[in-house]
C-alpha cells in the first residue's frame, strides 16, 4: 500500500502544476453546483417539515373577477366545520393584524409581524413548529392568548420565563403562554407573535385565511366543486366562481392569490438556477475528464513496461482507479472550506439562512462523495481499458497514446461538448441581465424619486385628520407635497366596465381614487383637460374622473375624449355612471410581467376616508430627517397606532428583487464558467505543447512562425467551437426566449451577440495558446530535441 502511495505522490508531482489546476477547477464547479443546489432544496421543501403537511390546505377562490384569493369570508369555512361534510377534520383561520404597539414595563416595541386567530385554535395541531415553553394543548385555548417567537420572547423579558406574563397593546392586554422557536425560512407562514381574537370571526362576514386539514385520499376536484355551489355567500359579490384547494406544501411555489400569505417564490427562478448549476457542473467535469484523459493517456509506456513485467489487464485497470480516487480526495478538503466560505455570500445575495450541510446532512455528504468516486471511475475508465488492451509495441514506440488508442476523438467530443455548455451559458448570463437592466432603467410613466409611502394610511381615522397631517405637513420646507392614493405594487382588483356606444362589456379597468395633489406628487403628465378647475368647482358629492391613453386608445377617442361616458359595474346593484373630465399618461401600475390595461381615476370633492397610501414627496435627500418629521405628527394625531412606511424606490426594486438574483446569479456564474473553461484549456494546451514538444521545435527549427505553430496547435479546435457555438447560441436562445416569455416588456435579442460570443472564443483560445507557445519558444531547442 505504501508503494501504489508513493507511486501516486510522485505521478502527481510529476505533472503538478496540470493536477493543480484540474483539482481546483473540478473543485470549484462542485461548490457552485452545491450552493445552487442547497438553495433550490430550500426553496422545494417550503412547508414540508409539518407532519400533517400532505393533508393540509388552504381555500384559495375567485369571486367577482379574475383575481385568486386566499382571504376569503367565513360562511364557507363555517359551512364545512357544520358536520355535514366528512371530508374536513380541523380547520385553522388566520388574519394578519396590523402593524401595532406592544409593551411590558419599559419596554415598548412597534411589532409588525402578528398573526390572529380565534381561542381553541387548532393552530398547532396542524403547523408542527417547535414548542420550547408552554402545554401545547393549551398555548391558544383562552381569549387574548398570546405565543412568541424566542427572539421576540428575549426582546421583551430577556433571559427570564415570559410564561403568564403579560404584554400590553394600547388598553388590551395579552397573556404569554407560549413561546415557540423561531420559524425556519421555508415557511409561509412568518410571524412574530400569535394571539387569540375573541370576536375576530363572530361577524356575518370577515376576511381570514382557511387551512383545513382534510382526510387522506380526499377527491379535492370534487370537494372543490362542492365548495363553489354552497349557497352561502352573504351577496353576488362574495359569492365563489371558481375554488382551489392548495396544499400548504405547494403554497410558496404554485399559489396566485393575491392579498394573502405565501405564494411569493419564483419556480421558473429555481429552475434557471437549477440549469445554470447543470452547466457549471457539467463543464467542471468535462474539463477534469479532458485532461485527465491527456495525462492518463500519457502514461502509456508505463504501462508497457506494466505488461512486460506481467500485469494483467485487471492490475492495469485497478492501479488507475486508485491512483485517480486518491488524486480526488484532494479535492475534499477544498470543497469543503471554499462551501463554508461561499455560502454566507450566497445567503447575503438570495436573502436566506441555508445552513452548511456538508457538515451533517447525510444526503449531500455521501451524495459529493459518491459524485467525486464516479467522477474518478469515470475519468480512468477510458484510458485504463485502451491502454490495458494496447499492444506492447506499440505503447513502448510513442510518447503519448492519445492517437494510437483512439483518445483524440474522445479528447475532441469533450471539448465540443463543454464549449457547446459554455456558450449556452455565457449567452444566456449576458441576455438575462440585460433584460434585469432594462427593468431596473425603463420609464415607470411616474417619478417615484424621493417619495414616501405611508402604507397603512388608512389608520389615521376619518378623513379630517388626513387633511390635518396634510396641511402640518407641508409647513415643513423638507416636504414638496402630500396626497394619497394607490402606487405601483398595491393590490388591485379589475373592475366590468362599459363604455358609450359600445354594448360589450370588459373586465380588466383599474379604479381607484386620489387626492387632488396625487399627479403632482408623483410627477404623472395630464394630456387632456384641466381636472382641477372642474374639481374645484364641483357641487358637494360631484366625482370628477380621468382616464388612461390605453383607455381612450382602445376605444379611438384620441380626438374627443373629454365627455365620453363610462359605467362601472353595469347590471349590478352598485352600477356607477362616470363622464371623462381628462387624461393622463399611461403609467405602470403593475410589474413589467403585464401590459398597461385601461384605467380610471376618481376625485371628489369631498372624500369620505383614505384606504390606501399617503405619498410624501421630500424635497430633500435625507429621507430619515422626512421620516421624523411625518412620524411626529402622525403620533400627535394617532398615538398608538405605529406608522408603517417604505421609500418608493426601494418598493419598486423589490418587485424585481426575484428577477435580479436570477441576474446576478447566471452573471456570476457565467464568469465562474468562463474562467473554469479558461483554467481547463490553459492546462490541456500546455500539456499539449508538452506532448508536441518535439514536432513544434523542428517546425520551428524549420522556420514556421509562431501563428503558424498556433494554428498546428489548434488546427481542430477551430472548427469545434464553430459548431459548438451554432448549438449553443440555439439552445440560449431557446432558454431566454422561454425566460421572457413572463414579461410583457422585453429586451430585443440583438443577433449581434451570437457571433461576437464566437468571437472572444476564438481570441480566448488564441491567447491562450500564444501565452504558452511564446513561453515555450523562448526553450532552447537543444534541450527539447535531447528531451526522449
Amino acid at each position: 500500500m505504501s508503494i501504489f502511495f508513493n507511486l501516486s505522490i510522485r505521478n502527481f508531482l510529476k505533472s503538478v502544476g496540470l493536477n493543480s489546476l484540474n483539482i481546483l477547477g473540478l473543485s470549484l464547479g462542485i461548490i457552485a453546483a452545491l450552493l445552487i443546489t442547497v438553495y433550490a432544496d430550500h426553496e422545494y421543501h417550503y412547508d414540508q417539515f409539518h407532519q400533517k403537511a400532505s393533508n393540509i390546505y388552504r381555500m384559495e377562490a375567485k369571486t367577482n373577477g379574475e383575481a385568486w384569493f386566499s382571504n376569503l369570508g367565513v360562511e364557507h369555512s363555517r359551512e364545512l366545520m357544520s358536520g355535514a361534510h366528512p371530508e374536513v377534520i380541523n380547520r385553522v383561520l388566520l388574519n394578519r393584524a396590523s402593524k401595532a404597539f406592544f409593551s411590558f414595563g419599559d419596554r415598548k416595541f412597534a411589532e409588525t409581524n402578528i398573526v390572529q386567530t380565534n381561542p381553541g385554535s387548532d393552530f398547532f395541531k396542524l403547523f408542527d413548529y417547535k414548542i420550547l415553553e408552554g402545554n401545547m394543548e393549551a398555548l391558544l385555548t383562552d381569549p387574548n392568548a398570546l405565543v412568541l417567537t424566542k427572539s421576540t420572547a428575549a426582546k421583551y423579558f430577556g433571559e427570564d420565563s415570559p410564561i403568564d406574563q403579560v404584554l400590553t397593546q394600547d388598553t388590551i392586554q395579552y397573556k404569554v403562554t407560549g413561546v415557540i422557536e423561531d420559524l425556519p425560512s421555508n415557511t409561509h407562514l412568518n410571524f412574530d407573535m400569535i394571539y387569540t381574537n375573541a370576536g375576530l370571526y363572530d361577524r356575518e362576514h370577515h376576511h381570514s385565511q382557511n387551512y383545513f386539514e382534510l382526510v387522506t385520499d380526499v377527491d379535492i376536484a370534487q370537494l372543490e366543486e362542492k365548495i363553489k355551489n354552497m349557497d352561502v355567500a352573504i351577496n353576488e359579490f362574495h359569492k365563489l366562481s371558481e375554488v382551489k384547494l392548495m396544499p400548504v406544501s405547494d403554497i410558496y411555489l404554485k399559489s396566485d392569490a393575491a392579498f394573502g400569505t405565501g405564494g411569493k417564490g419564483d419556480p421558473l427562478q429555481l429552475r434557471v438556477f437549477l440549469i445554470v448549476g447543470a452547466l457549471i457542473l457539467l463543464i467542471s467535469i468535462t474539463n477534469y475528464v479532458n485532461l485527465s484523459l491527456a495525462i492518463y493517456l500519457g502514461k502509456g509506456r508505463a504501462v508497457g513496461i506494466r505488461k512486460v513485467f506481467g500485469e494483467s489487464k485487471a492490475q492495469v485497470v485497478r492501479a488507475f482507479i486508485y491512483e485517480s480516487l486518491a488524486t480526488m480526495l484532494l479535492t475534499v478538503p477544498i470543497i469543503l472550506i471554499g462551501f463554508s466560505f461561499a455560502l454566507p455570500a450566497m445567503n447575503i445575495l438570495l436573502d436566506v439562512n441555508l445552513e452548511n450541510v456538508l457538515l451533517h446532512a447525510p444526503i449531500y455528504i455521501f451524495g459529493t462523495i459518491g459524485l467525486l468516486a464516479g467522477i474518478s471511475i469515470l475519468t480512468v475508465l477510458y484510458p485504463a481499458l485502451a491502454l490495458s488492451n494496447t499492444d506492447v509495441n506499440s505503447l513502448m514506440k510513442s510518447k503519448s497514446a492519445m492517437n494510437i488508442t483512439g483518445g483524440t476523438k474522445y479528447r475532441n467530443g469533450l471539448i465540443f461538448f463543454q464549449f457547446i455548455l459554455l456558450f449556452t451559458l455565457g449567452i444566456s448570463g449576458w441576455f438575462m441581465n440585460q433584460q434585469i437592466r432594462y427593468l431596473d432603467n425603463k420609464e415607470m410613466g411616474f417619478d417615484a424619486t424621493n417619495v414616501i409611502k405611508v402604507t397603512n394610511a388608512y389608520e389615521i381615522g376619518e378623513f379630517s385628520n388626513y387633511e390635518l397631517l396634510k396641511t402640518k405637513l407641508l409647513t415643513y420646507p423638507q416636504i414638496g407635497g402630500v396626497a394619497f392614493g394607490p402606487m405601483m405594487g398595491d393590490g388591485m382588483n379589475p373592475l366590468a366596465y362599459k363604455v358609450e356606444g359600445v354594448d360589450e362589456t370588459y373586465e380588466n379597468l383599474l379604479s381607484y381614487g386620489v387626492d387632488i395633489d396625487y399627479f403632482d406628487v408623483m410627477g404623472m403628465d395630464l394630456t387632456h383637460g384641466d381636472f382641477k378647475s372642474v374639481l374645484q368647482s364641483s357641487e358637494a358629492g360631484q366625482i370628477v374622473s380621468l382616464v388612461n391613453h390605453s383607455f381612450i386608445n382602445r376605444f379611438g377617442w384620441q380626438d374627443e375624449p373629454l365627455g365620453k361616458k363610462i359605467i362601472l359595474r353595469p347590471g349590478t346593484e352598485n352600477e356607477l355612471n362616470r363622464k371623462v373630465s381628462g387624461v393622463f399618461k399611461d403609467f405602470h401600475f403593475y410589474t413589467l410581467k403585464e401590459k398597461i390595461t385601461p384605467q380610471i381615476i376618481s376625485l371628489r370633492t369631498d372624500p369620505q376616508f383614505v384606504n390606501t397610501n399617503i405619498l410624501v414627496k421630500s424635497n430633500i435627500e435625507n429621507f430619515e430627517e422626512v421620516v421624523n418629521i411625518i412620524e411626529e405628527q402622525w403620533y400627535e394625531i394617532q398615538p398608538n397606532v405605529p406608522m408603517e412606511y417604505d421609500l418608493m424606490d426601494d418598493a419598486i426594486k423589490r418587485m424585481y428583487a426575484k428577477e435580479r438574483q436570477t441576474g446576478q446569479i447566471s452573471i456570476t456564474f457565467s464568469v465562474l464558467a468562463i474562467s473554469l473553461s479558461v483554467l481547463g484549456l490553459a492546462g490541456f494546451m500546455i500539456y499539449i505543447i508538452g506532448l508536441k514538444s518535439k514536432e513544434l521545435t523542428i517546425r520551428k527549427v524549420l522556420g514556421a512562425s509562431l501563428l503558424r505553430i498556433i494554428g498546428v496547435l489548434n488546427q481542430d479546435l477551430w472548427f469545434i467551437v464553430l459548431t459548438a457555438a451554432i448549438l449553443g447560441s440555439l439552445f440560449s436562445y431557446l432558454v431566454v426566449s422561454s425566460w421572457l416569455e413572463d414579461y410583457a416588456y422585453t429586451i430585443d435579442m440583438n443577433p449581434w451577440v451570437y457571433p461576437l460570443a464566437l468571437i472572444l472564443a476564438y481570441v480566448m483560445i488564441f491567447v491562450i495558446t500564444a501565452t504558452r507557445s511564446i513561453k515555450w519558444a523562448r526553450t532552447n531547442p537543444a534541450l527539447t530535441l535531447n528531451d526522449e
